[in-house]
């Protein structure tokens, strides 16, 4: 759960945004958001196109720039 005080907004995140919101450090590009929830899932590949989708929203709400 993420409160954006500005907007006056709680934000129930699922697990995958949860973790991209939590990688999302400013270093981490998407390509490595992705390689790291392929390690933390062990998933076969990088989710890249899951990971995009999800910083767009994010973005869009305002929780990230």
């Amino acid at each position: 759960m993420v409160y954006h005080a500005a907007r006056d907004r709680v934000h129930h995140l699922n697990q995958t945004a949860a973790l991209v919101f939590e990688l999302c450090n400013g270093r981490n590009a998407p390509d490595e958001l992705a390689r790291l929830m392929q390690q933390a899932w062990q998933l076969p590949a990088p989710p890249a196109e899951e990971v995009a989708a999800c910083l767009a929203v994010l973005r869009e709400e305002g929780l990230i720039r």
